[in-house]
């Protein structure tokens, strides 16, 4: 019953910023109204995942922004990433901003879809009326450049989103510089791929409706991956 509406990973999130308990997770709140656990017997062994935990390892600003239709931007990350947007907006109570996340554009500016498939990769805030909020999802990420904001009231500027870099916290080991700004560009591309798929285990793809583990195209490059990172 409480922010978090929905989330899915392949589809994004929905937050009603209206149901927000302020001080949930401090000590001393009053959660004498929420309901008791529900203990539920299972026979499953819990088990530890022993590799690095993921996280937030880098925000990136937008680079630019554009008004594609009335009502509807789309900002330029300037880097395909993997995570998600922090929103930072002010509104009427019960404002509904939508951010739909992609990695293409089509010609006349607005984002390429086609090819997530089913993978819906949109979050929706409602905002509290605040008059000035952040807000994030919690239990999906998505695989981007680009992000169309619609249900803005006014025209935004380029601090509205900030990018948030999700992958594993693995350190990286291995570099390569050489005089060739190409090569140096192909690395950079090549290190951006392993952090976009490295999210607790190696998936498939961090954008469209299929990211689970792939051996297919781990095998040819967990050679380069172990030089990369540890």
């Amino acid at each position: 019953n409480g922010a978090i509406r929905s989330s899915d990973l392949l589809d994004g999130e929905v937050y009603d910023a209206r149901l927000s308990n302020e001080g949930w997770d401090l000590v001393g709140f009053n959660d004498s109204k929420w309901d008791k656990a529900s203990a539920i017997p299972n026979s499953i062994r819990l088990v530890p995942q022993p590799n690095e935990p993921v996280k937030i390892t880098r925000e990136i600003k937008p680079a630019a922004m554009k008004e594609v239709k009335p009502g509807t931007w789309v900002y330029d990350m300037g880097q395909n990433m993997v995570g998600w947007c922090r929103l930072t907006a002010s509104g009427s109570r019960g404002d509904e901003v939508v951010l739909r996340f992609a990695e293409m554009l089509n010609d006349d500016g607005t984002v390429y879809i086609e090819n997530l498939r089913g993978a819906q990769q949109t979050d929706k805030f409602i905002l509290s009326g605040k008059t000035r909020e952040q807000l994030e999802p919690h239990f999906t990420y998505h695989g981007f450049r680009y992000v169309e904001v619609t249900g803005l009231k006014s025209k935004p500027d380029l601090g509205l989103l900030t990018g948030q870099q999700l992958n594993s916290s693995m350190r990286e080991t291995g570099s390569f510089e050489s005089s060739s700004d190409l090569l140096n560009k192909l690395w950079s591309n090549v290190i951006w791929t392993q952090r976009d798929n490295m999210i607790g285990i190696p998936t498939d793809c961090p954008q469209r409706d299929e990211r689970l583990g792939w051996t297919g195209d781990i095998q040819v490059f967990s050679g380069t991956s172990i030089f990369n990172m540890d």
